[in-house]
C-alpha cells in the first residue's frame, strides 16, 4: 500500500471521528422534548352520553389520577324516572284489574247493575 493511500484512510478516518464527535455534541446541547401531563385545561367540555339531562354529581376533582373507564360525573335525568314511575302506576292498575277479575265486582257494583236493569226494563216500549 502506497504512503498515499494509507494517508488518504488516515484522513478520511479522522474527518470521520469528528463528524459523529460533532453530531453527538449537537444532539446532546438540542433542548429536551417538552413533556405533556394530559390535563384538560377548559372551561366546557363536550360529552355524549346515552341518556339526556344534567350534571347531577362530578365525582372528580382537578388533579386526580383517573383510569379508563372510570365514572366522572353522574347526569340528573328526571324523563326516566317519571317513565319508571308511569310503568310503575301502569302495573299497579292492571293488578287492581286482575284482582277484580280474580274476585268478582263488589256487592255495590251488583246493585247498580240491578238498578240499571230494572230502570231499562222500565223504559222499554211495550210489544204492540
Amino acid at each position: 500500500m502506497s504512503m498515499k493511500t494509507r494517508k488518504l484512510k488516515t484522513v478520511t478516518a479522522g474527518l470521520a471521528v469528528v463528524v459523529l464527535v460533532g453530531y453527538g455534541l449537537w444532539r446532546a446541547a438540542r433542548p429536551a422534548a417538552e413533556f405533556f401531563q394530559w390535563q384538560m385545561e377548559a372551561t366546557k367540555t363536550d360529552i355524549a352520553p346515552k341518556v339526556t339531562g344534567r350534571i347531577g354529581e362530578i365525582l372528580v376533582k382537578e388533579g386526580d389520577q383517573i383510569e379508563p373507564g372510570a365514572l366522572l360525573l353522574r347526569i340528573d335525568s328526571p324523563e326516566p324516572r317519571a317513565k319508571a314511575a308511569q310503568a310503575g302506576a301502569a302495573g299497579e292498575a292492571a293488578q287492581a284489574v286482575a284482582n277484580k277479575a280474580r274476585n268478582g265486582p263488589r256487592p255495590e257494583e251488583c246493585m247498580a247493575c240491578l238498578g240499571m236493569l230494572v230502570l231499562w226494563r222500565c223504559t222499554r216500549p211495550l210489544p204492540t
